[in-house]
């Protein structure tokens, strides 16, 4: 096995052991780490260079592209014989949100305050959109202050609360065993990389390209699950928390290393969003 297939091994096999690929995610993945930016298009061709690295065939691509391309998500434009997508203005701005949160540079809210919700129906029936927040039952929820003006909704009741000492019983039901485990497990392989961070430069920038939008396909998957944690909740050595300073100090050396592989290079604009990511302004 050749010194990437090592590296990327993990996440090759994290991908595939999830049961079926739901490829149309993972091209949302590469559109928002990968295309967005660079403010341009990407080819059919360089999509299939970019998935192809990780066992995904073809015509399971083409299926994901034309589903995306029917639900608003992206556009596309012919050049010649050659097909190009780009994400579409819906699509941005449904990205742009998410990417606040995926690209944070903190796990915490600034706030140590957050609110107990109360809804008057179970919260899976409820119509009017709810913040992502750590669900305590069928009709009670912990939202984050930032996540509550979000909330419009007239059958909820609100109880704003301060942080307290969350005894370990109490932290055993908020956050699901599930969760914790994949934390974990993505932890240990960021933490593998960064002790061994020499070899991210054996990489070739496909390889590496290709280890970015797997590490924040497999980091979006898990941090958009929940809000960002109240201070104080959570303890500082959750696997979470940990999970993301690993991927803080990994990426701005991956982003080195795959940019080159670009026949047209990323634009100065560009290249200052992929810096200022899971960085304080």
């Amino acid at each position: 096995m050749s010194d990437s297939k090592k590296i990327l091994s993990p996440f090759h096999k994290r991908l595939h052991s999830a049961g079926r690929i739901r490829v149309w995610s993972i091209v949302i993945s590469i559109f928002g780490e990968l295309v967005q930016p660079r403010k341009q298009s990407i080819s059919v061709q360089e999509l299939l260079a970019l998935t192809g690295h990780v066992d995904i065939e073809e015509n399971a691509l083409r299926t994901a592209l034309s589903r995306l391309a029917k639900e608003g998500w992206v556009e596309r434009e012919k050049q010649g014989r050659l097909a190009f997508y780009s994400l579409s203005e819906t699509g941005k701005k449904t990205f742009l949100a998410a990417s606040e949160r995926i690209y944070n540079h903190s796990f915490e809210s600034p706030s140590s305050d957050w609110n107990l919700a109360f809804f008057k129906e179970p919260i899976s029936s409820v119509k009017d959109p709810v913040p992502v927040g750590f669900t305590l039952s069928r009709q009670w929820q912990l939202i984050n202050s930032e996540d509550v003006s979000k909330l419009d909704n007239k059958e909820v009741v609100l109880f704003p609360t301060e942080a307290v000492d969350v005894p370990d019983w109490a932290l055993d039901k908020l956050v699901p065993e599930a969760l914790n485990r994949q934390y974990s497990e993505l932890l240990s392989d960021l933490s593998h990389l960064n002790a061994n961070s020499g070899v991210i430069k054996q990489l070739s920038p496909l390889s590496a390209l290709v280890l970015r939008y797997l590490l924040i396909h497999a980091w979006r998957r898990l941090v958009l699950r929940h809000p960002l944690v109240p201070q104080g909740l959570l303890p500082a050595t959750w696997p979470g928390a940990m999970c993301h300073q690993a991927l803080c100090e990994l990426y701005p050396k991956i982003v080195t290393q795959s940019e080159g592989w670009w026949e047209t290079p990323t634009p100065a604009k560009g290249t200052e969003m992929l810096k200022s990511r899971f960085k304080a302004n």
